[in-house]
């Protein structure tokens, strides 16, 4: 990962939900983790936590914004403690969990869980990682 570059809105908004955020970082990721991986999270030092987001992955500030949920999500529901000792299903259920609350906190999400009307095309980008439902031009 190169070309760090510290995100003061992101960070400030994961700060308000956890105090053990450090920071929100925009980077370019290694090949190994630029086709899939929009953000990671993990922990920094003295139990703080570090979130990165894939600069290339994340094509506007929504996406960038529903990923630094997605992984605030992981840090306040302590998937850390145990997730590389879960199984499959387990860490397929951690980032359900993570996609929903990311969901809920961005406003694309009713109480009901529907999709917002105005969130037609921004639900589907983030939670599924790809912009194909997107009209043309909506990202430039």
């Amino acid at each position: 990962m190169k070309n760090f570059e510290s995100n003061k809105f992101l960070t400030d908004i994961a700060r308000g939900y956890s105090t053990k955020i450090a920071g929100v970082e925009i980077c370019d990721f290694s090949s190994q983790f630029r086709q899939n991986t929009a953000g990671l999270i993990f922990k920094y030092h003295n139990d703080q936590f570090l979130i990165l987001i894939n600069r290339e992955f994340n094509i506007c500030s929504l996406r960038a914004l529903w990923t630094t949920y997605h992984e605030v999500a992981h840090a306040l529901k302590d998937h850390f403690a145990t997730y590389s000792k879960m199984s499959f299903p387990q860490k397929i259920r951690a980032e359900y969990e993570a996609d929903m609350w990311a969901s809920m906190e961005s406003g694309m999400l009713k109480d009901d869980g529907c999709v917002e009307p105005d969130s037609i095309y921004c639900f589907p980008c983030c939670l599924y990682k790809h912009n194909t439902s997107c009209p043309k031009g909506i990202h430039r």
